[in-house]
């Protein structure tokens, strides 16, 4: 997928990783010609134990650009977020703020968007219903 950024663009997925199976990547771009290719493992997406194996959402609000994908540690698989404060340098995890009844594993299953005042997603977790999250200003509320 694609998101226009503050500085240009950015587009994640995932690539080859150089020891066999998939590794998350994104690209950069200040203009849409010449691009940037990072790897989870350039950008230190991945915590002790952890590969990020692919990026399947991604979006931006003012100077805050955000991510979310597959992490993988063992046999457990769960979903991440991380944001970027500085188009895409740099990256911390961040929490999905969860509301009552919800705890444990977010998994994103709708698309991150803008919204008119902060960034819209969703997601669920096995046997619970369908939640969706509202960010104010990108900070999450």
């Amino acid at each position: 997928m694609i998101t226009r950024t503050a500085g240009g663009f950015l587009a994640a997925g995932k690539g080859n990783a150089a020891a066999g199976g998939t590794q998350a990547v994104i690209w950069r771009s200040r203009d849409g010609l010449t691009w940037q290719r990072m790897t989870a493992a350039d950008l230190g997406l991945a915590g002790s134990g952890e590969a990020v194996p692919s990026i399947s959402y991604a979006t931006y609000r003012g100077d805050d650009t955000v991510i979310a994908g597959a992490v993988v540690a063992g046999w457990a698989a769960y979903s991440g977020t991380w944001l970027s404060t500085n188009g895409g340098s740099a990256w911390t995890r961040v929490s999905i703020p969860v509301s009552t009844g919800t705890g444990g594993t977010w998994q994103p299953t709708g698309s991150l968007g803008p919204a008119a005042r902060g960034s819209v997603s969703s997601g669920d977790q096995p046997g619970r219903p369908a939640r969706a999250w509202r960010t104010s200003g990108g900070r999450g509320s």
